[in-house]
């Protein structure tokens, strides 16, 4: 089980592997084909959810790197 995430500006993948709680080894291991260190905005990754997982972490409201957002009924993942 993965979570995606879609790499915003300034985002590291330290900054990422922190959010996720997960080792930054691990997410080169299933993102292969990632240089590291060019993490540009726009990329996905894919993170492996840890053992137990399976709901994604709740990010304080104070980081500028996150947006929280509430589906709405009748929304897609397109609008």
């Amino acid at each position: 089980m993965y979570y995606i995430h879609t790499v915003q500006k300034g985002q590291t993948l330290y900054s990422i592997s922190k959010a996720y709680e997960v080792s930054q080894d691990l997410i080169r291991q299933e993102n292969p084909n990632v240089d590291p260190a060019a993490l540009k905005e726009g990329l996905v990754l894919r993170i492996p959810v840890q053992s137990g997982g399976g709901v994604a972490p709740v990010y304080p409201q104070n980081r500028d790197d996150f947006y929280d957002h509430k589906v709405k009924k009748g929304q897609t993942v397109y609008s």
